[in-house]
C-alpha cells in the first residue's frame, strides 16, 4: 500500500535548502496551493504500482550529463504529431507538412486549444503540430508496419511499440521531443487491455490516444452531458494527458509527493481528479530543463485559462492566487 509522504520528505524532494531566500519564499507560497498526496483508494495507480518517486536531486544526478537540456537553440521544438492518417488504411487528402490549426481535426474537438495550453504549460519552447504530406503517407505505409487488433467491443487498437519505432525515425532535426496524438485505441503488450499513452524517455518520443476521453467510448453508464459539457471534458483530459506524457519526455518520473499532473493514472476518474499543473518539485525540474521565469509561465497559463474560463474557472482562480503573491 502507498505510504503518503511527510512534509519533510516533500521539502527534501524539492531540495528546499539549496534554494535562494527569494526562491524559498516563492516555493513556500506555491506549495500551500498544492495538496500533499494522502492515502489512495485501492484501485488507484499508487496502490497498484510501487513507485519510488524522483526528487530534484535524483533528476539532476541522472540526467545532467545526457541530452536533458532543451536550451540549445537548434533543438527547442516540441512536436505534436497527428498520427491518424498514418494508421488509417487507404489514401487521405492531406498536403500540409505543418498544420494551419483548426478547431477540429479528425474527431478531436479541441486540438487548437490543446496546442495553446501546451504552449503556456511548456513556456520557453516552441510547440508545433505536424502531420505527414501525401507523399510521406505513401512512403510510410510501405516502410512501416503497425500491429493492431480488434477489441471485444469492436474497436481497432494499435500496438504502441510499433508507433514508438515509427516516431523515432521521423523526428525532425530541430525536435527536442515528439508526442503523437491519435483517435485510435492503444495497447502496450498482448496481456494489457489498453493504455492511455506511453513515452520513451531515451528517444524522447511518445503517443497518447484520446479515444477513451469521450465519455461515450464504450457506452458506459455516465452522467448525461450536453455536447458542450462533453467537449469541455475531452479538452481537460486531452490537456492533462498531453502535458503529462510530454513531462515524461522531459524525463520526469511519476510524482508521489503532491496532487500533481505528473501523478500516475489507472483510470479516467484519476485523471479527472488530478490537478492540471505540476507541483513545485516538477516545476523546478522543468525550469532547470528549459529556463524560464516562473511568474511569466504562470502568466501565460492565466491567459489560457482566462480565454477558456467556462471550462477552466477553478484553474484560473489558482494561477491568480499564485500571481498575487507578496
Amino acid at each position: 500500500m502507498f505510504q503518503p509522504p511527510t512534509l519533510d520528505e516533500c521539502q527534501q524532494a524539492l531540495e528546499f535548502t539549496s534554494l535562494s531566500d527569494h526562491e524559498k519564499t516563492c516555493k513556500c507560497y506555491q506549495s500551500q496551493y498544492f495538496d500533499q498526496l494522502t492515502e489512495q483508494l485501492w484501485g488507484n495507480w499508487l496502490n497498484q504500482h510501487k513507485e519510488s518517486g524522483q526528487t530534484f536531486r535524483n533528476f539532476m544526478d541522472k540526467h545532467q550529463d545526457d541530452d536533458l537540456y532543451c536550451k540549445q537553440e537548434e533543438r527547442r521544438v516540441v512536436y505534436i504529431y497527428l498520427l491518424d492518417n498514418v494508421l488509417m488504411d487507404g489514401q487521405v487528402d492531406t498536403t500540409a507538412q505543418e498544420i494551419q490549426f483548426k478547431d477540429r481535426i479528425g474527431n478531436h474537438p479541441c486540438l487548437k486549444k490543446v496546442i495553446e495550453f501546451l504552449r503556456a504549460f511548456y513556456w520557453g519552447v516552441t510547440v508545433k503540430a505536424m502531420q505527414p504530406s501525401e507523399k510521406q503517407l505513401s512512403d510510410y505505409r510501405n516502410q512501416f508496419k503497425f500491429t493492431n487488433r480488434i477489441t471485444s467491443f469492436g474497436k481497432k487498437q494499435f500496438l504502441t511499440s510499433d508507433i514508438i519505432n515509427f516516431l523515432k525515425q521521423v523526428k525532425p532535426k530541430d525536435c527536442y521531443c515528439m508526442l503523437a496524438l491519435t483517435s485510435f485505441d492503444l495497447y502496450p503488450k498482448e496481456d494489457w487491455n489498453y493504455v492511455f499513452g506511453i513515452a520513451n524517455m531515451t528517444h524522447q518520443v511518445g503517443v497518447i490516444s484520446h479515444s477513451r476521453f469521450d465519455p461515450n467510448f464504450m457506452n458506459k453508464f455516465y452522467p448525461i452531458l450536453s455536447e458542450k459539457e462533453k467537449e469541455e471534458l475531452i479538452l481537460k483530459r486531452s490537456c492533462k494527458l498531453a502535458a503529462h506524457e510530454i513531462g515524461h519526455l522531459f524525463k520526469f518520473k511519476h510524482c508521489i509527493y503532491y496532487d500533481c499532473l505528473m501523478n500516475g493514472y489507472n483510470s479516467l476518474e484519476e485523471v479527472d481528479g488530478t490537478f492540471i499543473d505540476i507541483c513545485p518539485i516538477e516545476i523546478r525540474k522543468l525550469k532547470e530543463s528549459i529556463g524560464f521565469d516562473e511568474q511569466e509561465r504562470f502568466g501565460k497559463m492565466r491567459e489560457f485559462f482566462k480565454g477558456n474560463e467556462e471550462c477552466f474557472g477553478k484553474e484560473l482562480e489558482f494561477v491568480e492566487k499564485i500571481l498575487s503573491k507578496p
